[in-house]
């Protein structure tokens, strides 16, 4: 029992291979442009595009995930989709909501708001002749600053050069007598 006990500590510490059964046949293609980025993925069945707006992605702040899935030949998927997006370190977790499509909209709608900087993996699934799972992984960056902290610095700066303004006019030079 006490070799059982320690194998399970030691195999514990080991790294997870976030990447493990992943091929490019499941693998969300990212392609970043100005604003937003696109997402594409395609078989012999059925094709995913997508976009990412805003682009960069920034941690504490909304996202929205757009979808459009197609079938290559006969009629257009109808079904609901699963998205979600998790930090890719972590093992469960994240956010995940299955989305339909109103009448007369194109796209599957989801709006992500991640709370940690790093890359995640966003994973879209859906079900036509099968379930399909396929996977991304996009960058999140770290928050803005503060806009108080642009506040405070920027007044700061004001006050300092309203200082200097000041005592440049009113200072008195050498020799010269008080009015």
């Amino acid at each position: 029992m006490i070799v059982y006990a320690t194998v399970t500590l030691l195999l514990t510490g080991l790294p997870v291979d976030v990447h493990a059964g992943e091929s490019e046949l499941t693998t969300l293609k990212l392609e970043e442009r100005p604003g937003h980025a696109q997402l594409s993925w395609a078989d012999a069945e059925d094709v995913v595009r997508g976009t990412l707006t805003p682009f960069p992605i920034r941690a504490g702040e909304s996202f929205q995930v757009a979808l459009v899935v197609g079938t290559v030949q006969g009629e257009g998927f109808e079904g609901p989709v699963t998205i979600a997006l998790r930090p890719l370190e972590a093992m469960g977790g994240g956010e995940s909501a299955t989305v339909t499509r109103s009448a007369g909209e194109k796209a599957w709608l989801k709006t992500f708001t991640p709370q940690e900087s790093g890359p995640h993996r966003l994973e879209v699934s859906f079900r036509t002749t099968h379930l399909k799972v396929i996977r991304g992984i996009i960058p999140v960056a770290g928050p803005r600053l503060p806009r108080w902290l642009l506040y405070a610095v920027g007044g700061s700066l004001l006050t300092v050069a309203l200082a200097i303004g000041v005592w440049i006019t009113f200072r008195r030079k050498e020799g010269e007598q008080a009015p």
